[in-house]
């Protein structure tokens, strides 16, 4: 009867650990199929998230090349266009000056400003074009000779106004770089005759002449 009672004690306690370790095994397996589960979805998502961001960064940093082409494209166009311009021309009445005495001060003033020889295509643009034109007067059509005679003087003037856009200007010629205006020329005695060219007045012709005539009243003098 003992041995009896002992067999069946250690086959109960056989079972009962054979119960356990399967027991064990069983949470072993569901717990990797657990993680593997997990290890799957995160990487589905890590792949989703990759394919969701590209075309994000590819748009936003297409986005930004063209915002910079855009800012590129503004500057050199304006870089372009400044260096291109010709000098404007803004000729406003002043007081009770005639509009024929302001042009004709702006054509000496615009000459005692030049600091280059391209200054001077301001007041080479007053005269009008053409070969009957005053810019073939003296200069012979060519701004280039303009431009090197006037580079050598300044001038102090009185300008008249004469009517029907016709301007006498008392003028004495000074040497450009002199220290100041001392060593004066003699004076010259200038008529002008200014024409109406698209809207606007331009010297059209000159005539030396002996001093004012008595229809001309003094307008302006600049020393």
């Amino acid at each position: 009867m003992a041995s009896r009672k002992a067999k069946t004690t250690r086959s109960s306690k056989n079972t009962h650990s054979d119960s356990n370790a399967s027991s064990k095994i069983a949470i072993i397996v569901a717990m990797i199929g657990v993680f593997g589960t997990l290890g799957a979805a995160y990487l589905s998502y890590l792949s989703t998230k990759t394919q969701i961001e590209l075309p994000i960064v590819a748009t936003q940093t297409a986005e930004a090349k063209s915002t910079e082409k855009a800012i590129l494209g503004m500057i050199t166009e304006t870089s372009l266009s400044s260096i291109s311009e010709t000098p404007s021309i803004d000729i406003t009445p002043t007081g009770s000056l005639s509009n024929a005495v302001i042009v004709v001060s702006k054509f000496y003033d615009w000459i005692n400003e030049a600091t280059t020889k391209d200054d001077f295509l301001r007041s080479w643009k007053l005269e009008t074009e053409g070969i009957n034109g005053m810019q073939c007067t003296d200069s012979h059509c060519d701004f280039s000779k303009f431009a090197d005679y006037w580079w050598e003087w300044k001038v102090t003037y009185k300008l008249y106004n004469c009517g029907s856009n016709i301007v006498h200007a008392g003028v004495q010629y000074y040497p450009r770089y002199s220290v100041s205006a001392a060593t004066l020329t003699a004076p010259y005695h200038i008529r002008f005759r200014l024409l109406e060219v698209d809207g606007e007045l331009k010297l059209n012709d000159l005539t030396v002449v002996e001093g004012p005539g008595a229809e001309c009243k003094l307008e302006l003098s600049v020393p």
